[in-house]
């Protein structure tokens, strides 16, 4: 359920965490996830608005997969655990982002079509 915070209550209107002392680790963790899901839809809105989505994923999905990329627990396994950069690690999301939420044509053309490959490049003739 997407439009729902992250860990609603299976039949409450609350999620089970919002019952839990607001000092509680689980309370703390699950707002936080709450809050970036909710600025992962609202992205992902954003995009869509702006740009041609690969065909499947709805924009809610595609919200879902920028929810879970996005973690920090990808971030800790590549830099701090595996020992990459920083810059290495964005470099790696931004393309992984790009190949999954992205549409290969964003101008809306078909590639292969005439309309896409543009004016026909002729060669440089060599000069005897």
């Amino acid at each position: 359920m997407v439009s729902a915070p992250l860990s609603a209550a299976r039949a409450g209107d609350e999620p089970f965490y919002y019952k839990m002392p607001r000092q509680s680790i689980t309370w703390l963790w699950h707002r936080i996830n709450d809050e970036r899901l909710a600025r992962s839809r609202t992205s992902m809105a954003r995009l869509a608005e702006k740009t041609r989505l690969r065909s499947g994923p709805s924009v809610s999905e595609a919200a879902l997969t920028i929810w879970s990329l996005t973690g920090p627990e990808l971030y800790t396994l590549r830099v701090a655990t595996a020992g990459g950069s920083p810059d290495d690690y964005e470099r790696w999301l931004a393309g992984l982002l790009i190949a999954v939420l992205l549409h290969p044509n964003p101008s809306g053309t078909d590639v292969g079509s005439s309309e896409s490959r543009g004016p026909r490049q002729v060669p440089p003739t060599s000069a005897t």
